[in-house]
């Protein structure tokens, strides 16, 4: 779906906390925005719509190295079913999310994403890699 009228917001689900990182109204950057409790989820979600215009969603899948399926993802796929229960008309996509937190925590050392957490650079990575697979499949 190319769909050009909203930001892509990406989620990286934990346990305690979701990473958040969305693009630029143009869909072209990644940026971390967020990291929010995951008992809060749904309100933080709610008001961020309310203010910013989202086209799709993209949710970190965590599967193993060896792509198996683990209980962390069954997790994530629960996840997944919940947000489209509460938004059923929003595009919502998964995206392998490997190695995004060994990436974040990498990038955090360097001084890259500023004060966001390891979880909002983890979901930027994963928006960034949907981005670019997205730009390859046109």
């Amino acid at each position: 779906m190319d769909n050009k009228n909203g930001r892509i917001l990406a989620l990286d689900p934990g346990d305690v906390w979701v990473g958040v990182a969305h693009t630029d109204i143009l869909q072209q950057f990644s940026f971390p925005y967020a990291t929010w409790k995951r008992d809060s989820f749904f309100e933080e979600f709610t008001r961020y719509f309310s203010i910013n215009k989202v086209s799709e969603i993209v949710v970190g899948y965590p599967i193993t190295m060896a792509s198996k399926v683990s209980k962390e993802t069954e997790k994530v796929i629960l996840f997944k079913k919940l947000i489209e229960e509460q938004y059923p008309s929003m595009p919502i996509f998964f995206q392998d999310e490997r190695l995004t937190s060994r990436y974040a925590k990498s990038a955090k050392i360097f001084g890259f994403g500023g004060k966001n957490s390891d979880h909002a650079i983890a979901a930027a990575v994963i928006l960034d890699t949907y981005l670019t697979k997205r730009s390859y499949n046109k």
